[in-house]
């Protein structure tokens, strides 16, 4: 009985994850991403740009655009005010589609998963964020 129970407040909880991300293109996780903050509460709750941060986040789409290799992407960014560390934080910043106004959900039973739109501004646009990915899937070769 007990494990019946879970089981299914696990599929109530993956449902109320997949409508909140998909169907109504909220941010439900507890840290916003560099470069917004949340303003509001439960289903009220935005991600509004932090433009101090915003400004570094576009430097490094610009600057990598450009060709400028990573580890002096990363090196201007601290100088900027980047305060991530690790060896990923730049490719992280380039690899996360909430920037272009998508976010990445899994699919749930037989609805689709993949990329949805979000509603939220926008610090990257949708063709600057595809021509990174682009670029990124084939250096990566």
């Amino acid at each position: 009985m007990a494990e019946e129970d879970n089981i299914n407040r696990s599929i109530k909880v993956r449902e109320g994850i997949y409508t909140a991300k998909a169907k109504e293109g909220r941010y439900i996780f507890k840290n916003p991403p560099y470069g917004y903050f949340k303003v509001g509460e439960r289903k009220e709750r935005k991600l509004v740009v932090n433009e101090s941060e915003a400004i570094v986040v576009r430097f490094i789409y610009s600057a990598y655009l450009k060709g400028v290799p990573i580890y002096l992407i990363a090196e201007q960014a601290k100088e900027k005010g980047f305060r991530r560390s690790g060896n990923v934080a730049i490719q992280r910043i380039l690899s996360y589609a909430l920037y272009a106004g998508l976010q990445h959900v899994d699919a749930f039973k037989d609805y689709p998963g993949g990329l949805f739109l979000a509603q939220h501004e926008l610090i990257i646009d949708l063709s600057t964020w595809e021509m990174v990915q682009h670029k990124l899937r084939k250096s990566e070769k």
